[in-house]
Formats: C-alpha cells, structure tokens, sequence
C-alpha cells in the first residue's frame, strides 16, 4: 500500500513538474520576444515563430520530469532535508539545458537561441524548488494539523512492537500513527510500548479494532505466531480494514494480497476493499471538483431554501447528525432542517424530503473529503449496533456516499441486512464507469420525480 501510494504520488508530481516545464518555456519566450520592444533592450532581435521552439518545449516537459526521477527528488528518504532536493533541482536543470542545446546542434537548428535556453533552464530550477518547498510546507503543515495521519494498529511481541514504532516514528512523513499495541500470548502485562499505549491482547482484538478506528494493522510476528494471529487477520478481512503482515510470517495463500515494504521491512498486504489507484484518485479528485462547482451553482438555490427555512420554521438551517464514515470514524453529515423540534415536518421541510434537497448540504461533506458522490450511504451509530454480522462492517472500508448502489437500482423498501448486502457488492465490484452510471440513474430518477412524482430518495 505504502509502495502504490508513493508511486501514485510521485506520478501526480511528474505530471504537475511537466506542466510548470512547459508553462516556463512559454512564459519565458513570451518575456523574452516583449523585451525587444522595452527601450533599454531595442537592440534584442525577436525569437523565430513559436512553432519552431514548440518541439523543444514538449522535449523539455518529458526530460525534465524523467530526471527528477531519476534522481530520486521524491524519494522518500529524501524528504526530510530541502538542501538534497534543491541540489537534485538544480543539477536536473544543468543536465536537462545541456540536453536541449546539444539537440539543436545534432539537429542543426542554428537560429535557436542559446541564452534562451539557459535562461529557460535557470527559470525553471527557481520554479520548481518554489513548487518543492511549497509541498514540503504544505506537506509538514497537513501532518502538524493531523490531517493525512492514518491510524494504525501493531499486533506483536514487546521487540517486534518496539522495533515497528520506532520505525514509524522515523519515517514520520508517511503520516502514519501508531494508536495502539495489542501484545501476543505470553507477552502481556506491559501498559504501554515506546509511549504508545497497550490496548488490549488477541483475544479482545475486535473491540480494540473498533474503539481505535485504525485504518491499518501491522502484523510484526514470526512464523511461529502465526496460529495466534489468524483470528486476527480474519476479523480485519470480515471488516475490510488492511492488513500488513511482516512478510517472514509468510505461510499460506490468500486473496487479493501483495508484497509490499515499509521502512526497509518486508510487509504482506492483505486486501479485501478497492486498492489505491489511478482510478480511484481520479474519483476523489473528481468528488471534490464536482461539490466546489455544484456548491458554487447551487449557491443562489441553497440561499433560496436556506430563506424558506428561516421564515416557515425559524433556526437552525442545518441540521447535523452523527454519521459514521470510512475505517469506522464518525464524522457530522449536514442537512437542511425539515423538522420542528417535535418531530413534525413543515411544508417547506415536507418538500425538501419529498425531492431530496435536504441532502444537499453533504456537498460540504464531499469537498471535506468524509463523503463521495457515490458510495455506501452512511448509518448513524444506532445502526452500526445493529450490525448482527462482523463481514458487514466492511462497507467501512470505502467512503460513505451521497447516492449509492441500492437507492438507485433498488428504491424501494429493503432489509437491513441486505441492504448492506447490496453496499458489499457495489464495493467489491467498484470502478469509475460503475459509478458514472449510479450518477446517470440518480439524476433520472431526480427528474422523474421532479416531473412525474413519486416516493423515496433519489440521493
């Protein structure tokens, strides 16, 4: 998981280092063809047309980039000191202006300018080591917030345990946060390990699972312990929450499960929610895109509504309520009001709940990022009582939605069981067009409604 999260984002950073490449290279043969035109440089003659600098342009965006990565600037390892990735920058930018200038003497392009180049070549250095500063501020800033921390649990004896903390407490730009130790049989009696505090022993591990809400467990046992753990591990799969079993303990084969590394550690990832992908970062990039842009278009309607509530029914607008989110946390999904304080509808809340315009506000959800337009529909804690299985709190294991799999090919009344049921198959067989289509649907039956009439939520 650490390996794909790392290469998803050194991708999304290659990309991003290919576009200021090429955005540079305009902007400076813009700057350098208007400086003619400035008294002080008359003598300055202009570039040749645009179109013959563009070959370089789109040379530059793909060198550049291979070189960052070549050299290691999003190493991990190499975060930690900002003089390193500014001195990978700068010898890229040395190496890359070297590169073009020796195409146009292989290619004989004599009327292309050579102080161009470098003055493209240094601009771009400065560009990006303010595009990596930027990101490491960022970056160091997010984790001081606890924003991007990712709760995890260790199972192992009091070395294994001691040794894996220390790891990700070395490692701590990964955001990772040991929140508790569950000790292995023989091992108990210690209230804590390297600050982090004991939580319980195997046999109790699925209470301890669900009180710390971890959203990883980390396995640090040897073969010989593999008898006491399994229990464990299979709770995690029932619940869809990962796995990472050192990878010595090796010993059967299981689904959906890989190799991975953490901190020069081999871990075994065992998986039974959607794994971190291209894909998947497309459909939170594109959740939180889409709410910006509805809560922008909508901002006249939600005014519009917010007024009909405060003249009919008085404060507040927003209603809050108690959700419970991915890797079972919860979190405060809004509404608008429909109810009095006795429980009653008013007319402007009755047709709010009739058209599903009170769900509106979890715009504010998605763009938080504690929601996605698509996705299992999130219970109240009440609900998560009622859970009589352990497999089905695996619908944790994906972010809660706004519209999901059974309201919209299912909208009419179904049991509680097999609605969770139907939240396990949408996540085991998700994908992108899975959820364009359960948008498609939805917005249908909005209209359907809208125009025709008719019972139930289309969100």
């Amino acid at each position: 998981m650490l390996q794909r999260r790392q290469f998803v984002v050194r991708r999304l950073h290659n990309l991003l280092d290919a576009l200021l490449t090429a955005g540079v290279f305009g902007m400076i043969y813009l700057l350098r063809n208007n400086l003619a035109q400035i008294r002080w440089f008359e003598d300055l003659s202009r570039l040749l047309p645009f179109s013959r600098y563009a070959p370089l342009m789109i040379i530059a965006a793909i060198v550049w980039p291979l070189l960052l990565n070549y050299h290691g600037l999003y190493d991990p390892s190499r975060l930690r000191k900002a003089f390193v990735n500014v001195g990978i920058i700068f010898h890229t930018s040395m190496l890359g202006t070297f590169f073009l200038i020796g195409i146009i003497y292989l290619f004989q392009m004599e009327q292309v300018s050579r102080f161009f180049l470098v003055g493209f070549g240094a601009a771009n250095a400065l560009v990006l080591i303010a595009k990596d500063l930027t990101r490491r501020r960022r970056r160091l800033r997010r984790l001081l917030q606890g924003k991007d921390i990712w709760r995890c649990l260790i199972v192992g004896n009091r070395n294994t345990a001691r040794q894996a903390i220390g790891k990700i407490h070395e490692e701590s730009y990964l955001g990772l946060k040991p929140v508790g130790v569950i000790l292995t049989a023989g091992e108990e009696g210690a209230k804590e390990i390297n600050s982090v505090p004991v939580v319980g022993s195997l046999e109790n591990f699925r209470q301890a699972l669900h009180q710390q809400a971890a959203a990883y467990v980390l396995f640090t046992v040897y073969q010989e312990a593999m008898k006491d753990v399994e229990t464990a591990i299979a709770v995690c799969q029932e619940e869809g929450v990962e796995c990472w079993l050192y990878a010595r303990a090796l010993g059967w084969n299981l689904p959906q499960m890989e190799i991975d590394h953490f901190a020069a550690m081999p871990i075994l990832v065992l998986r039974t929610a959607p794994v971190l992908s291209w894909a998947y970062v497309l459909k939170i990039f594109i959740d939180r895109s889409l709410a910006l842009v509805f809560l922008l278009i909508l901002s006249p309607l939600l005014l519009l509504l917010s007024l009909g509530i405060f003249v009919t029914s008085g404060r507040p607008v927003l209603y809050r309520q108690t959700r419970i989110g991915r890797f079972g946390q919860p979190f405060s999904l809004y509404k608008f009001r429909t109810l009095e304080e006795g429980k009653t509808p008013f007319p402007v809340g009755s047709f709010l709940r009739r058209m599903g315009l009170d769900e509106i506000p979890q715009l504010i959800n998605i763009l938080k990022g504690e929601m996605s337009f698509v996705g299992p529909r999130p219970h109240v804690p009440e609900e998560v009582e009622r859970y009589s299985q352990p497999w089905q709190r695996r619908r944790f294991s994906m972010r809660p939605g706004l519209t999901c799999y059974r309201q919209v090919l299912r909208p009419g009344k179904v049991v509680f069981d097999e609605a969770i049921a139907l939240d396990l198959k949408y996540i085991d067989r998700w994908s992108l067009w899975a959820d364009f289509f359960l948008l498609y649907k939805t917005v249908i039956l909005f209209f359907r409604r809208l125009f025709v009439g008719g019972k139930g939520a289309a969100f």
